[in-house]
């Protein structure tokens, strides 16, 4: 690769299948070590949208203003019926087996005192 190429052209370059992986890894790690040692000068990107507004994701690029935005925290959703955490899904699977077991030995203590008492 020649020292002109930038992360992200090469990026896309390995995207598009042009190289392979180990090529693109050994690239990007020479291009990485450069601009570490300054040998590389990295290139300023030139903003295209005013302060204080980017580009909303549309395909037209229409700008919204983000000073305006309130920040809220996340909060985490309750798990419903349909979706639940795997966590929980786990713990509903070992209760139901320990219930299981616990059954299965109360039948068999009856069983024997039945039996024993029976003979």
């Amino acid at each position: 690769m020649s020292k002109e190429v930038t992360l992200r052209e090469l990026a896309r370059i390995y995207a598009r299948g042009a190289i392979d992986r180990s090529s693109y890894h050994k690239s990007r790690a020479e291009l990485i070590n450069g601009i570490i040692e300054g040998r590389i000068k990295v290139k300023d990107i030139e903003q295209t949208a005013k302060q204080g507004m980017t580009a909303s994701g549309t395909e037209g690029g229409e700008l919204r203003d983000d000073s305006a935005t309130e920040i809220r925290p996340e909060m985490p959703l309750p798990a419903t019926d349909v979706e639940r955490r795997p966590a929980d899904s786990n713990k509903r699977l070992l209760l139901t087996f320990i219930g299981i077991g616990v059954a299965i030995l109360v039948i068999l203590i009856t069983l024997m005192v039945v039996l024993l008492h029976n003979s």
